[in-house]
């Protein structure tokens, strides 16, 4: 079984010599990345230093909308030169394509990664990745810890908020990552409520929402004997309901208790000829591979990718991509 793991004391000694702090997070935002910035940032404030945070966006989950005035989308010029003190910090993701122009923006800086998706060489000068760990937030919660402040009863509440979302409410933590537990229950213990996470994350949609959902489960394809479901979202869906409406977590939530379901993916077309790619899947199926094949990455369960391809041709092409993870009789039995 796996330990609660621990930052390396170097990053600690980083974070806490600097005095100027640059917090970089990933492309198509979600819970769990502004959820980890936000945290971090009130708890270096806390500590007397000063703190921006960057994201390119866009900000279309409802849920981190709320968020989206704290932070800018680009570095400005006079952050970007290495000076004594300044140092930027890389959360939920360790390749620069992730963070979109601000990795140009922030090249020349002292740079930390904080991540928990495995990848073979992370950027960063010094790197904490932790594959085993189900959310960037309870990562950051530990340099938190280890920085020696505590936290605060607002700090665990977004930490805790990122936790979830990264989880689908703990409902995709498996065995090995019961250690992380651990980190919930001192968050519960700080004042955060799994009540409120949970309304944060589901409550108050939309009729348009609902709606939307069945559009995608109307729409949906079953292939490999139903092993794989697929589905698609048009530009012209997303311009009659609005990005704000689009409500991921609960469609996965639905597809993927389908009987027979082992991969699920929702492609969305965000521009003509320009598509998104969101990848989920259930024990042995490793969605990874067809997701760097178009330039993406993630988990072995949960992974995404961008692509220049038209969507009805990508439909196509993404479910040929997953011949070889079901070239088995049935990847459940092989484990």
């Amino acid at each position: 079984m796996n330990q609660e793991p621990q930052p390396p004391q170097s990053l600690v000694d980083s974070l806490a010599r600097a005095r100027q702090v640059l917090i970089c997070t990933h492309v198509e935002p979600d819970g769990d990345c502004i959820a980890s910035s936000v945290a971090l940032a009130s708890a270096l404030r806390r500590a007397g230093k000063e703190v921006h945070q960057f994201n390119p966006g866009p900000f279309d989950r409802s849920e981190i909308q709320t968020y989206r005035n704290e932070f800018l989308p680009s570095v400005p010029a006079y952050l970007r030169t290495p000076v004594e003190g300044r140092l930027a910090v890389v959360l939920d993701c360790s390749q620069p394509e992730r963070i979109g122009d601000l990795a140009a923006e922030i090249q020349a800086l002292s740079t930390i990664v904080i991540d928990h998706h495995p990848v073979s060489q992370p950027m960063g000068d010094s790197t904490w990745v932790v594959p085993y760990a189900p959310a960037a937030a309870w990562l950051v919660q530990i340099v938190i810890e280890a920085l020696g402040n505590g936290l605060t009863r607002d700090e665990a509440r977004l930490l805790l908020f990122g936790f979830s979302t990264d989880t689908g409410f703990f409902r995709h933590i498996h065995e090995q990552q019961s250690p992380s537990f651990l980190g919930v229950s001192r968050l519960v213990a700080a004042g955060a409520s799994p009540r409120d996470a949970h309304a944060h994350m589901y409550g108050n949609k939309t009729l348009e929402s609902r709606k939307l959902i069945a559009t995608l489960l109307d729409r949906m394809q079953s292939h490999y004997g139903g092993r794989l479901l697929i589905t698609w979202e048009l530009q012209s869906d997303t311009l009659k309901v609005g990005k704000e409406n689009r409500d991921s977590d609960s469609f996965y939530q639905l597809a993927s208790s389908i009987a027979d379901c082992e991969a699920l993916v929702l492609i969305r077309e965000e521009s003509p000829g320009r598509c998104t790619g969101s990848l989920r899947s259930r024990d042995s199926v490793d969605v990874r591979p067809v997701a760097q094949k178009y330039g993406g990455g993630g988990h072995k369960n949960a992974s995404g990718f961008l692509a220049e391809i038209d969507c009805m041709e990508l439909v196509g092409r993404v479910v040929e991509d997953f011949a070889p993870a079901f070239s088995e009789p049935d990847n459940r039995a092989s484990g």
